[in-house]
Parts: C-alpha cells; sequence; structure tokens
C-alpha cells in the first residue's frame, strides 16, 4: 500500500440541473461547454493546473501521464505523488468551477496499488457520493422589490441589461460562451437558436442517453492502465460512433460541415443529451446504438463481449416547449428505458413519449394517468433498440390508413380489445386485397398481446400511429 500517493475525485452537483436551469437554448448550450471546457478541454483549467503540476509539458503527454487516469462529462480521477498536491490542485480547481457557480464535490483517498479498483477507487466513489448527497440544499435567494431577478435562470438576481431582458451575470456569460465550437467537434457549426433548427414540422425530439452498467465495467477492470484505457477507448468511440450517424442520417449537412437538424447539449463520459429534428430521431438513435456496440464489442478490449450499451429516452415536443420540464420528461423516459434493459441483460433500450399536452409529469405518471385502462396498456414502451428499425417500417405501412383514421385510433384503442378489434378491421372492408393484407398483418403482429407472466393487455398500434407523422419513408 502506497501511503504517499493520493486518489483525487471531482464531481459536478447536478449537472444537469445547472445546464437546464434556462429554457434559453443558447444559454444551455454555454453552460455545458463551461463545464465541459473546465474539466476536459485542451485549454481548460485542469489540464492547465496539471500542467504546472508537473504532468507534462504538452497536452498529449498530460493525456499519457501514468497519473492522469480520466477528466470528462464533469468527473475528473488523478492521482498526486502526496496530499500537499491534491489538496493544491482541490483548491485551485474548486475555484475555477466556483466562478461560474458550479457546484462541485471533491474527495482524496489515500492509494492502495495492492488493488487499485477494489481497495481505493472503489471506496472512494463511496465516499464521493455520500459526501455529495449529504450537501444542504441550497436556499433560494430573497425576493425583493428592489431587485429583479434574472429572467432567464429565475434564481440570481439580475446585473446586465439588454435590449430585450434583465440576466444575472452567470447567464450573461454562459450566453456569451454559447457561440463556442463544440470540443469534440471543432470543425463543426451548430445552431443556437432553436429559430434557426431545419425541422420537417414543428416537433423536436430531446434526446438523452447513457451507458449501462459503466460502473460495473469499471470495477471489473483490475489495473490503472486499463481504466485509462477504458476511459480514452470510450470517449473515442462515442466520438467516432456520433460522427458517422451525423453523416449517415444528415449527409447534405456533414458535407457543408454545417448542421442546423441536430445540436449537441452535453456530451461527455457517457451522458449524452441532444436536440435533433423529430423525423430524424429514431433513425439517428438506431445508428448511434448499433455503431457504439459494433466498435466496442471484443472480448479482449475494455469493454468485453456484450461492448457499451445505450439506454435512451426521447421526448417528441413541440419546438418551443419549456426545456427544463422537457428535460426532465426525457430523463423520466431514459430511467424507464434503463429499467427495461437490465430485464433484458442490458440491452440497448429505448423508450419515447409524444407529448401532446402542457403538461410536465413524468412517465410513470403519465402512463398510468392516460395510458392504462383497467387490464389494458395502450402502449408497449419501451422497446430494445434492436426493434426500432421494424417499428419505424410497420409505422410507415401504416400509412395506408388516412391521417384521420390513424388518429381515430388513439380512441378506438380505449375500446377495449375486443370492440376495438372489431372497429380497426372494418377499415379494411373497402382496401384491395394487397392493402388488407398488409394491413391484417399489421394488426395481428401489433395488436392486443398478454406476455407471459403479465397482468395487463398490451398493444403496439398507438405505438406505431404516434409515429407515422415522425419517421422517413
Amino acid at each position: 500500500m502506497n501511503t504517499d500517493k493520493k486518489l483525487f475525485l471531482l464531481d459536478v452537483d447536478n449537472i444537469q440541473g445547472y445546464i437546464f436551469d434556462t429554457n434559453k437554448l443558447r444559454t444551455i448550450i454555454g453552460a455545458s461547454w463551461i463545464i465541459d471546457h473546465i474539466n476536459a478541454a485542451d485549454d481548460g483549467n485542469t489540464l492547465e493546473l496539471l500542467k504546472k503540476n508537473g504532468f507534462g509539458s504538452t497536452i498529449d503527454d498530460i493525456r499519457k501521464h501514468k497519473d492522469f487516469i480520466y477528466s470528462s462529462g464533469g468527473n475528473t480521477k488523478i492521482i498526486f505523488d502526496s496530499f500537499e498536491k491534491a489538496q493544491k490542485f482541490e483548491t485551485a480547481i474548486t475555484y475555477a468551477y466556483a466562478r461560474y457557480e458550479i457546484p462541485v464535490t471533491t474527495y482524496i483517498q489515500t492509494v492502495d496499488d495492492t488493488d487499485f479498483i477494489n481497495k481505493t477507487l472503489i471506496p472512494a466513489e463511496t465516499a464521493l457520493a455520500q459526501k455529495k448527497y449529504s450537501k444542504a440544499f441550497e436556499m433560494d435567494i430573497p425576493a425583493s422589490p428592489y431587485f429583479k431577478i434574472c429572467e432567464l435562470c429565475g434564481k440570481r438576481y439580475a446585473s446586465e441589461k439588454s435590449r430585450k431582458s434583465v440576466v444575472c451575470n452567470i447567464c450573461k456569460v454562459r450566453y456569451d460562451k454559447g457561440g463556442k465550437k463544440t470540443r469534440l467537434f471543432p470543425d463543426y457549426t451548430f445552431v443556437t437558436n432553436m429559430e434557426k433548427m431545419r425541422l420537417r414540422s414543428d416537433m423536436v425530439a430531446l434526446v438523452v442517453m447513457d451507458g449501462n452498467r459503466i460502473g460495473e465495467k469499471i470495477a471489473g477492470l483490475d489495473s490503472i492502465e486499463k481504466l485509462q484505457e477504458f476511459a480514452a477507448a470510450l470517449e473515442s468511440i462515442i466520438k467516432d460512433a456520433f460522427d458517422l450517424s451525423l453523416d449517415r442520417t444528415f449527409p447534405d449537412e456533414k458535407s457543408a460541415c454545417s448542421f442546423g437538424s441536430i445540436r449537441p447539449l452535453i456530451m461527455g463520459g457517457d451522458d449524452l443529451c441532444f436536440i435533433i429534428d423529430a423525423a430524424n430521431a429514431l433513425n439517428f438513435v438506431n445508428t448511434f446504438t448499433q455503431e457504439i456496440a459494433g466498435q466496442s464489442q471484443n472480448q479482449n478490449g475494455p469493454f468485453g463481449r456484450q461492448g457499451v450499451q445505450f439506454s435512451t429516452g426521447i421526448l417528441f415536443a413541440k419546438r418551443n416547449y419549456p426545456f427544463n420540464f422537457a428535460y426532465r420528461i426525457a430523463h423520466s423516459l431514459l430511467r424507464s428505458a434503463k429499467r427495461y434493459s437490465r430485464e433484458h441483460k442490458d440491452c440497448s433500450a429505448v423508450d419515447f413519449h409524444f407529448l401532446l399536452t402542457s403538461s410536465g409529469d413524468e412517465i410513470e405518471k403519465v402512463r398510468e394517468n392516460e395510458y392504462r385502462y383497467g387490464d389494458h396498456f395502450l402502449t408497449a414502451k419501451p422497446y430494445l433498440a434492436s426493434e426500432l428499425d421494424s417499428l419505424r417500417t410497420a409505422a410507415v405501412n401504416l400509412r395506408l390508413l388516412s391521417k384521420n383514421k390513424i388518429k381515430s385510433m388513439r380512441k378506438i384503442l380505449r375500446l377495449g380489445r375486443y370492440q376495438s378489434t372489431v372497429e380497426l378491421l372494418k377499415y379494411a372492408i373497402r382496401m384491395d386485397q394487397a392493402e388488407r393484407k398488409k394491413y391484417r398483418d399489421l394488426l395481428n403482429s401489433f395488436g392486443w398481446r398478454k406476455h407471459k407472466g403479465e397482468h395487463f393487455w398490451r398493444t403496439r398500434l398507438l405505438d406505431l400511429a404516434e409515429l407515422t407523422d415522425m419517421v422517413r419513408r
């Protein structure tokens, strides 16, 4: 056991809450950029401070240093050769985050190099989590008739005035940083204004993704070197897969290096969040998850035979729906997808929802109130990512019905499995033989089912009906 070396851990508190505490897209982008810049950029505070601590004279030297483990996605893991150096770095980096009022939690652990993962890293992460969640909640600032509150975040006193609004200094800085290039894709231009997004309809999709059981994969490693390899490979694979998905989904925009149909919001570690044209969301997610799995599946590699599988929550909503509410619903969809993934051997899973009202309820409550009727559920969500292609194809085939008939399916399915089946079969009366066969195949394949061990009858027809306007032919 090495009692001189110290492992330093840092974790940004409630990173999503900091990024999504406003509804202005550019300010959200700027908040995400600030965290990523401090945490992972070549000229950011973390790497610059490590250069001063003798980790190397160049950024490449620092990233390859034997004691530099990981710094991205709001998380930092570094080994110092003394407690004094670790403490000095802790003070400096905490101040760098505090300048933007970004709360962080840090922890310093003595290194036991006889079994670094189990005797140092895991106990340190446990202690960090306990320290993080035992913090007192931040109190709201007191209201005062003599001071205006920031119109963007609604949390701090306004200090800056523009033609259109009054904002706090933090939101002004975040707005200004929103025009910066994305670290992983510095050669690409993405829009920072929702009104300038290139959408096929008035609908946009907010996508939230997270890797499955990444912590358990890390716990299965047996050395610092493998942990370093794991972290570097994961970011590289995610970057390459995202880039390839851009090429396959938006080839014209990719060739121009300018994107109006998609906007990354968070890209760090295995956490991703982006907004995308609703009609392309499922196609992009399917391509991305398949590519990630394909690149990472290697029995002898750091990710094992199964590779990296992702769970995804997708919220389809009007482009002007408030981001802070949208993210909360999308994150509840991610939770649902992760639960489903665990039930299916950690395969990539996707849950999605079409927001047709102004409700901001999380998906568990929405499904119970709007999709359940006695022992009937009007949805079969979530789905495995591998099912998305067949689902999209079926949604396209359902277009043999008129829009009015598709729209009426929501009402008809509420009649129950017997009466709804009779009513839906009536639609086939005036179809020709080929159309009638295709339509009846859809009803047989996606109609009411009760799976073994379940108490509920479920149908996928409403899922198809919701998707008909959101998938490409």
